[in-house]
């Protein structure tokens, strides 16, 4: 009797934890598109709501780690790209770059509303080639071209892993693009989509 109620007891322990522990697992839910990104702003980027944008040029070329450089121009195609699945309009890159380059320019040349721009801290690709891993530290922020006013700002600092993906692409320089593709894409997964209201506010 004795023996048949410690059984009884061990298998209701062993269930109990069994059931704990599944409990535990369905709360570690994953994090959303964009969680992993800290952003601020999202109150007074809603407000004055801008529109067209320009795409500054990405600073940090000397960030990487590993053999290779910072893929500056795909990360920057990448954020132009995501902006207009936010509802922006960025203006083209080679117009920007035309007139950026003239001295004689300064925000709102373009009759932009706002500024974006990108400062790569880390761009880790050691692990790139074998494993498929970047590790990326990077902040952008949204600047009022009016004003100068940061409407909104996103930083993440994170691993990424692209190894299953890896046989998907000829060329590593493909494969670069694609990641700096889903990169772009996911921190701009905390930007708020744009208003589609009309005009611009301007206070």
């Amino acid at each position: 009797m004795i023996r048949s109620l410690s059984a009884a007891l061990s298998l209701s322990t062993l269930s109990f934890v069994a059931l704990t522990m599944v409990a535990a697992s369905c709360t570690q839910l994953p994090k959303p598109p964009g969680g992993e990104v800290r952003s601020s702003g999202s109150a007074l980027l809603d407000q004055r709501s801008p529109l067209e944008i320009v795409v500054a040029p990405v600073e940090g070329a000397n960030a990487a780690g590993g053999n290779g450089a910072v893929p500056t121009e795909d990360l920057r195609a990448g954020f132009q790209q995501a902006l207009i699945a936010r509802r922006y309009s960025p203006i083209a890159l080679r117009y920007v770059d035309k007139k950026v380059v003239d001295a004689s320019y300064s925000a709102g040349a373009l009759s932009e509303q706002a500024v974006f721009q990108t400062k790569v801290t880390r761009f880790d690709t050691a692990l790139f080639d074998t494993n498929g891993a970047i590790h990326v530290a990077l902040t952008v922020k949204m600047v009022d071209a009016a004003d100068g006013t940061v409407l909104w700002t996103g930083s993440v600092d994170r691993r990424y892993d692209f190894s299953a993906n890896k046989d998907q692409y000829a060329t590593s320089s493909a494969r670069m693009r694609a990641a700096c593709e889903y990169i772009t894409a996911e921190v701009l997964e905390a930007l708020p989509a744009r208003n589609p209201m009309p005009g611009y506010a301007t206070n």
